[in-house]
Formats: C-alpha cells, sequence, structure tokens
C-alpha cells in the first residue's frame, strides 16, 4: 500500500485540509498508476516549530509529503504523482509552491507486507485482493467505492 507521510507545523493544516489532502492523494495515486484507492495510506505528522531546520535555521512553514510506493512504476507516473501532490498542497493549503516539498521512495514489492500478506506486483491488484479472505476482501472493495473526491 502506498504510504504518503505529510508533515506540517503544527496547526497549520485544520482537519477539514487533512481529509482535502487524503483524498486527493489516494486519487492521484490511483489514478496515476491504477492500484485501488483502498491501497492509499495517509498519515499526517505535526512539526514543533523548535524541530525542523533548513542549512541549520529555523525552517518556514513548509509542508512536505514523503511517499512510499511500489517499485516498478515508470519514471514518468512517478514524476505526475509527484507534480500533482505539489498541485494540490499549494491549492489546498493556499502556500507558495516554494514551500511544498514531495518525495517518493519506490519499494520492491516483496519489501511490503500489509493486511498479513506480501504486496503483489504493480497490475495484479485486484487478484491479490480477490485471494484475500472474504472479510478482509470485502473491507477493501468498500474502501474503494468509499474513495472519491
Amino acid at each position: 500500500m502506498p504510504t504518503y507521510v505529510c508533515w506540517a507545523r503544527r496547526g497549520q493544516v485544520s482537519a477539514d485540509q487533512k481529509q482535502r489532502i487524503a483524498t486527493e492523494i489516494t486519487m492521484i495515486h490511483s489514478e496515476c498508476t491504477g492500484a485501488p484507492p483502498a491501497f492509499v495510506q495517509c498519515i499526517f505528522q505535526d512539526i514543533d516549530a523548535a524541530s525542523h531546520y533548513i542549512g541549520g535555521a529555523p525552517a518556514p512553514d513548509s509542508v512536505w509529503v514523503y511517499g512510499h510506493i511500489r517499485d516498478g512504476r515508470d519514471p514518468a507516473v512517478r514524476e505526475q504523482i509527484l507534480i500533482k501532490i505539489a498541485e494540490i498542497l499549494v491549492g489546498i493549503l493556499e502556500l507558495d509552491p516554494s514551500l511544498t516539498w514531495v518525495y517518493i521512495n519506490p519499494l520492491a514489492n516483496t519489501d511490503m507486507v500489509e493486511f498479513g500478506h506480501t504486496l503483489p506486483l504493480p497490475g495484479a491488484e485486484q487478484q491479490w485482493i480477490d485471494q484475500m479472505p472474504a472479510g478482509l476482501r470485502e473491507q477493501l472493495l468498500a474502501l474503494n467505492k468509499h474513495a472519491t473526491r
């Protein structure tokens, strides 16, 4: 499951903005990769003012997102994900683009276990879901239906 961790200064991002960002990141990842929306996880972390420095100086009120995704995605797809996430951060948070930082770290599917199973290769998600126990399969399918903009 792709995991996107979003860091911002404590109080900089409201609960509503977090929801909107999580929804948008979910849809961006799903649309760009074809992976089911239920695979996308977003985690928000607050940073205290005295805990973020750039070049040894206190950092401005920037927002950055670090994503772990399955390896095997075309570089153009990864770039599209990066750009679209940066754009939604600018739009939702009304930030200057210079204050948004987005990173992606590809991991082999065999480097991740989720829902008790090693993740499938990109493109084999539906077969992976189909092989899940009925309750878990239904939960994943319900999450896919829930994910909308």
